[in-house]
């Protein structure tokens, strides 16, 4: 699926050629553009384009955007891959990594990766 039809299909609005270039070069994985779009719908009344790339920017300059692995986990819908993906956030959120959290964090990439 591409990035315009991700966007048509979270935010019931078609894009423009220009806007849909502009998404594709952000490089997003599918599950990163999905809970970014729906976070941000939560957001805002009136979703536009250039709001949600300045929204976007902001969450990747403040280092607030789960990884893909862990988006899944939250898109999934399923409360076991929620619990994994939400420890594996607060994990790399700690503010002094040791050896056993970088462990952790290794390990939870690699239950969700093969779960989903």
């Amino acid at each position: 699926m591409t990035s315009g039809q991700i966007w048509r299909e979270e935010i019931d609005t078609s894009l423009s050629f220009m806007d849909s270039k502009k998404l594709v070069n952000y490089q997003l994985p599918e599950a990163q553009l999905r809970l970014l779009l729906k976070q941000y719908r939560k957001e805002t009344a009136f979703p536009m384009f250039n709001d949600f790339c300045y929204y976007m920017e902001n969450r990747f300059a403040s280092n607030d955007v789960p990884e893909n692995v862990s988006c899944a986990g939250f898109l999934s819908g399923n409360e076991a891959f929620i619990r994994l993906a939400d420890e594996l956030e607060t994990l790399r959120g700690a503010w002094v990594p040791t050896e056993a959290t970088e462990h952790r964090i290794t390990q939870l990439r690699a239950a969700l990766s093969r779960l989903l």
